[in-house]
């Protein structure tokens, strides 16, 4: 029992540097939500009881200790209740409107996939670590896999983890043999300032309050659509669509489903949300990298995906407590849509938001 308590300690201690130094999601997958220190926390509440019983300590003399103990037993109680039936999220309301849409804590694999006629779904809780260390990687084990029988009952579609990089980046890499065509989009960021966003060519963007399409194969209804005609580009979007120069503050606007060119040096405005389009690189290709600084970047997960002799790797952004960006893919003949992230949970009533009022205190900086 006193061994327990000193080896608790120490990997208690050791999880909190491995937090500091890799982050929240490996400290989580080696310590705090492995096997054995679950076997560890039902060892020592096991040897709380035995001590109760050993040393009677229900008699008057002995309550302190048998406080001591009963409360040690009761967090351990409350600690497996939260692991295995709790559930921790956040609800994003606007004011003056209403939400029952929870995004989860945890970061979950999310696959759709179609042929039209017949769906496959498919979702799980992942926690994943890219540390480098040999000992740490094979305690972190990061790999998963799944599978399903394809619709038409011809075979086997697999789908397994390749890979992860946590806090990663994207650098743009121009005038490269193998590049594709690349918009360079600015937006404004939820916490302040400016982000750049690459939108590669026949793929989306997909932001809180628009979705912007690049030479995507179909028309998206509900998206802006951008469509490359040589060195130029045209615009269509389902509403009204504003601009102003930045040059000379002159404005104008472009109505709602009509095709009209789209120019570098403009501030584009549909619905409330603004966006400028300030490079376009036509032989360019992002390359991920880890960002200098933990708070910065999208967690990036790899996924293969293997259905007959066709096969391809697709690279997912997101992780824990972030809304992902769907990917949509086609392979085989069946459609996916893939995510990783925090997975929409929807409650059986609403929240409204009435008014929302910030106080800051002394030290809440």
């Amino acid at each position: 029992m006193t061994l327990g308590l000193f080896f608790f300690g120490f990997v208690v201690g050791w999880a909190t540097f491995l937090e500091s130094s890799y982050g929240t999601q490996t400290a989580k997958v080696i310590v705090y939500n492995a096997m054995w220190f679950e076997g560890l926390l039902v060892y020592l509440a096991l040897g709380m009881v035995a001590n109760i019983i050993r040393y009677r300590m229900w008699v008057r003399e002995k309550i302190a200790l048998l406080m001591f103990h009963l409360s040690f037993i009761v967090i351990i109680i409350g600690a497996g209740v939260t692991r295995y039936a709790g559930f921790e999220g956040i609800m994003l309301i606007r004011e003056n409107s209403q939400s029952n849409i929870i995004y989860s804590a945890d970061a979950f694999v999310q696959i759709y996939a179609t042929d039209g006629k017949m769906e496959y779904k498919y979702d799980k809780a992942v926690l994943m670590s890219d540390v480098q260390s040999p000992v740490l990687k094979f305690l972190a084990n990061n790999k998963f896999e799944t599978a399903y029988k394809k619709f038409d009952n011809s075979g086997e579609v697999k789908i397994s983890y390749a890979g992860f990089m946590a806090n990663a980046i994207d650098q743009l890499q121009t005038n490269v043999a193998d590049g594709s065509s690349i918009l360079e989009i600015i937006t404004p960021s939820p916490m302040g300032g400016m982000d750049t966003n690459y939108v590669l060519q026949g793929t989306t963007l997909n932001k809180e309050g628009f979705l912007l399409a690049y030479d995507y194969p179909e028309t998206l209804k509900n998206a802006i659509n951008i469509r490359r005609n040589g060195n130029s580009f045209t615009i269509e979007a389902p509403a009204e669509l504003n601009y102003m120069l930045m040059s000379d503050q002159s404005s104008g606007s472009i109505p709602a489903d009509s095709v009209a060119g789209f120019y570098q040096g403009r501030l584009y405005t549909f619905l409330g949300q603004n966006f400028v389009f300030k490079a376009h690189h036509p032989n360019a290709k992002l390359v991920k990298e880890r960002a200098p600084k933990p708070d910065m970047g999208m967690d990036v997960l790899n996924l293969d995906i293997e259905s007959g002799k066709e096969k391809m790797q697709v690279a997912l952004e997101g992780g824990q407590g972030k809304i992902p960006t769907p990917t949509f893919i086609e392979l085989d003949g069946i459609k996916y849509r893939l995510a990783y992230g925090a997975k929409p949970v929807e409650t059986p009533f609403y929240i409204f938001l009435r008014d929302f009022q910030l106080e800051r205190y002394p030290g809440s900086e």
